[in-house]
């Protein structure tokens, strides 16, 4: 028996006996069971000794003074703990109200006013419908109504989303707790955070005094008209209650929540119905908040840009622009607007309508073009706008008079038939001349255009160094890289031009045009499109590129660029021979200027060659020659044969040069025949180099079938003093040259003649070991120089003969000018001839000739002395006969007229016979007869 004191007993009795009932029985069997005794307001309990205690515990908390008008009830539970949401309602429970947790039967007990037990009744009925993991959530609100919220913000977001999802049930369940302004949100946990948040966003100082509504959107997105109206709101001053609109969206139901002034939320639904209309897919709507500038005005001229869904209004009471339409359309409309905003200008504004360009199309490169403009000026922003009007396919200019002029004027250049379809694209340029460059890149595109494609169009703006270009995306592209290649620092003050090839490949040339073959300063690069070279360079680079190009591009051949490292020698010590080289291969292809072009880098002491890959390959082979030791003294020289084969003459040279003593030294000369090119490189002194030039010019004949040339060594004999005995003795197509400096011959003939003259060169050359050839210059008085040189020839013939010698050693050589004779051999032949020529020349022949007999058995003075004592007897006068001796040879020099000397072989015959001893010789004058008749009458009578 518990008796109560301040709390009705039959109240509580009934709570504890629905509390016990829920129980399972205890281990005793016994079902505790408990009852009320009204009269004497006593509970009687009948049960466990354990219920018994928690009976009498229960009793102790519930029965405190001040109960009146107080109820208990007892909440068990499933799937939730009594603990823990009796720590929750606990915030809810007035001054005298309690609430506890039953373990034993997972119960919520809680003591407290009807009103706040049928609040929390209602919780826990949601609790039991939604079952377990659900999480209650508490917050008392020091600025927003918990009511207002609750029913009209959380419950009413929480039902469109239960709609939307299919749901029987809402996600959330908000309920309000009057006497504290206290918001109690039931859901599972992932769910609860956005409606926390909400809370949050509303329960602020600026929302006090403020109304909550929700705004549910049937065709905008909420997220995109949340945005905008929460900046229009933001953007005004606090009305009279001084509470600050704030706007937000819900997404999932697509649903705006404001909470504002009355005054505010009216503006807000009336916004709201001009931009929540049908067919309102990818458009936007964004806010635009104005300064110096009229919003109604502004919106004025805007309104004819719109598109036919859009819309354009103002606000008046914030000064902004309500603008919904494309995202393309709203970017435009707050470029402008940030622009008028941003400057103070002349209220002009300008509409031209265009003929041929597209309005869309033409703004942005315009616009890039006066953003350039403005930030080379130190300004922010351009001082002029421009902006398309679609609908009449016009262009909307705003700005300074003087700035609107300049862009009507780029209008009208870029407003061309065929040319604005296409988006044109501006470029800054730092460093190159804007119109310069316009006309050499209009040039290239139209070169490079295809057949029947649209003209480009380049516009340069001088004052801002721009340009304005409209043409095919391949060719802005190509511009582009262009630009990007030539706007340097280092083009600073240079020129650019585009050159195009017919034959070359620009690509390559690009490549391999470098210093020393160009200016340190040149910016050269391929536009393959055009198969165009662009050039930046000083006038004269420029100049010198496009006269090396005038070779290079002569022909279709694959070019290539090398660069060979000198080793022994030095560019400049190479180069004329180089450059002699490239002119001889220049000459025979009927080229004006070689294609092969070299230059020297002295820094790296090499050779720089562009050209076609078969010259360089000689090129390269020559330099190999050329730089394979040190030249010391010596210089390069190259020989180019036009009849003679390089290689045989390369091996007669080396005879020649080399056969000298000393000659195989560090400077001695080196030569090498370039069968490629039919050519001989020599490397030698200057000295050298002139032999070898006289060489080959006797050397450099057409090769004949049965002929060669040999090289003829001497040990002892002067070349030049043999080579006047030999030379009469060469015919044709013979060659005989000498070389004194080698002491050589050279000659070319049939093989029997040279075997015959290496026989007769020998015998010369031994004959000099004992004897130097000599030379013999003998001037004539009496006698012509021919006539003398004849006889003595003969003579020599003679005494070859009587030597045992095929070929005489000694030779004559007359010379009618100075009527003189010169006589080459060994000295003691030479000393003969001496003493014969003092014969032969003694006086005038007249009418007389010159005979030489050799005696082989007289006695060549005795018989000069019989013959010139018969003689005198039958000649006297000026054409008497003279008979002298010459005693080396036993002959007889006989100076007579023709009928004198058949006198003189008749004598000489019989005195030079094997009957001489016993004939002799008389001369018998007649008086009377004839002396022929008689001759012949006497001869027949001697038998």
């Amino acid at each position: 028996l518990f008796q109560l004191k301040h709390t009705q007993a039959r109240n509580l009795a009934n709570q504890f006996d629905r509390l016990f009932r829920n129980q399972n029985r205890a281990r005793t069997g016994i079902q505790t069971s408990i009852i009320s005794d009204d009269d004497t307001n006593s509970i009687i309990a009948i049960g466990s000794e354990t219920d018994i205690q928690r009976l009498r515990d229960l009793i102790e908390k519930l029965d405190v003074p001040d109960a009146g008008g107080q109820e208990i009830r007892v909440f068990p539970l499933e799937g939730l703990d009594a603990t823990t949401l009796s720590n929750y309602l606990r915030r809810m429970l007035g001054p005298n109200g309690e609430a506890f947790a039953d373990a034993g039967t997972n119960s919520l007990v809680v003591y407290d006013s009807t009103e706040i037990l049928d609040r929390i009744e209602k919780i826990v009925n949601q609790l039991a419908e939604r079952g377990v993991n659900q999480v209650l959530e508490f917050r008392k609100l020091d600025y927003a109504d918990a009511d207002y919220l609750a029913t009209n913000v959380i419950n009413q977001i929480a039902q469109e989303k239960m709609r939307g999802s299919g749901r029987r049930t809402p996600e959330v369940t908000a309920f309000s707790e009057p006497t504290s302004n206290s918001l109690i949100i039931l859901g599972a946990s992932e769910e609860l955070d956005y409606y926390l948040k909400l809370v949050e966003e509303f329960d602020n100082p600026s929302a006090a005094g403020g109304e909550v509504r929700l705004f549910q959107l049937k065709y905008t997105e909420a997220n995109s008209l949340a945005n905008q109206f929460d900046r229009l709101f933001r953007n005004q001053s606090r009305g009279r209650a001084g509470v600050q609109t704030s706007v937000i969206a819900d997404p999932e139901t697509n649903s705006l929540i404001a909470v504002g002034s009355e005054l505010d939320l009216k503006r807000l639904e009336d916004l709201i119905s001009k931009l929540d209309v049908p067919d309102a897919g990818g458009l936007e709507v964004r806010v635009f908040t104005l300064e110096g500038v009229s919003a109604s005005n502004l919106s004025n001229y805007l309104q004819r840009m719109v598109s036919p869904k859009g819309q354009v209004f103002p606000d008046q009471m914030t000064n902004s622009l309500v603008v919904y339409d494309t995202p393309e359309f709203l970017d435009r409309v707050e470029k402008i607007i940030n622009q008028l905003s941003e400057k103070e200008f002349e209220d002009a504004f300008e509409i031209r309508k265009l003929s041929h360009a597209e309005a869309s199309t033409l703004i942005t490169p315009i616009n890039n073009y006066l953003q350039l403009r403005a930030t080379r000026s130190g300004m922010r922003s351009p001082s002029v706008g421009i902006y398309p009007e679609t609908s009449s396919n016009s262009v909307l200019i705003f700005g300074p008079t003087n700035e609107i002029k300049a862009i009507t004027n780029l209008i009208d250049q870029l407003d061309v038939e065929g040319v604005l379809d296409r988006e044109p694209v501006v470029f800054e340029l730092k460093y190159i001349d804007a119109q310069r460059i316009a006309r050499e890149l209009e040039a290239l595109l139209l070169r490079a255009r295809p057949s029947g494609a649209q003209r480009p169009a380049i516009v340069a703006e001088q004052n801002s160094n721009t340009l304005v270009v409209v043409a095919e995306n391949s060719e802005i592209e190509m511009i582009r890289d262009i630009l990007k290649k030539m706007d340097v620092p280092e083009a600073g003050g240079l020129e650019t031009v585009v050159i195009p090839l017919k034959n070359a490949s620009a690509q390559e040339l690009a490549t391999n045009l470098k210093p020393p073959m160009v200016s340190s300063r040149s910016l050269i690069f391929a536009d393959t499109l055009s198969n165009s070279l662009v050039v930046t360079d000083t006038h004269e680079g420029i100049l010198k590129i496009r006269e090396l190009l005038a070779t290079l591009d002569g022909d279709d051949r694959q070019m290539v660029y090398e660069v060979r490292p000198l080793e022994n020698t030095t560019f400049t010590s190479i180069q004329t021979q180089l450059d002699q080289f490239l002119q001889h291969e220049a000459r025979i292809k009927n080229l004006r200027q070689p294609m092969t072009q070299i230059m020297g880098d002295a820094d790296a002491n090499s050779v720089v060659i562009y050209g076609p890959t078969e010259e360089v390959d000689l090129l390269m082979g020559l330099i190999d020659r050329l730089d394979a030791e040190s030249l010391y003294d010596r210089a390069p020289r190259i020989f180019f044969l036009e009849k003679a084969q390089a290689q045989e003459v390369a091996t007669l040279l080396q005879q020649i040069l080399l056969s000298g003593r000393g000659r195989r030294s560090a400077d001695a000369p080196r030569i090498q025949a370039y069968p490629e090119t039919n050519s001989i490189v020599v490397i030698a002194s200057e000295p050298d180099i002139k032999r070898v030039e006289g060489l080959i010019a006797d050397l450099d004949k057409g090769k004949q079938t049965g002929v060669e040339t040999r090289v003829f060594p001497l040990k002892n004999a002067n070349p030049q003093d043999l080579l006047q005995v030999l030379s009469p003795l060469v015919g044709q197509p013979a060659k005989l040259s000498a070389d004194t400096q080698a002491r050589i011959i050279i000659y070319t003939d049939t093989p029997a003649n040279l075997d015959e003259l290496q026989s007769l060169i020998d015998q010369l050359d031994e004959i000099s070991s004992e004897g130097e050839l000599v030379t013999h210059v003998q001037a004539l008085k009496n006698t012509d120089s021919s006539t003398v040189s004849n006889v003595l020839s003969q003579y020599s013939a003679q005494l070859a003969q009587r030597k045992g010698r095929r070929t005489p050693l000694t030779q004559v050589f007359p010379d009618p000018v100075s009527n003189s004779v010169t006589v080459v051999g060994p000295t003691d032949e030479v000393s003969l001839m001496k003493d014969l020529i003092g014969e032969l020349d003694a006086e005038s022949l007249r009418e007389r000739e010159i005979e030489i007999y050799y005696l082989e058995r007289a006695s060549a003075t005795d018989a000069a002395r019989e013959i010139n004592q018969l003689m005198a007897q039958l000649s006297r006068g000026p054409n008497a006969p003279r008979v002298g001796t010459n005693l080396e040879s036993n002959a007889l020099v006989v100076v007579a007229t023709p009928a004198d000397l058949i006198i003189i072989e008749r004598i000489i015959e019989g005195i030079d016979s094997d009957l001489a001893g016993l004939r002799r010789t008389e001369v018998i004058p007649l008086e009377h007869a004839d002396a022929q008749t008689l001759y012949q009458t006497l001869s027949q009578m001697a038998g």
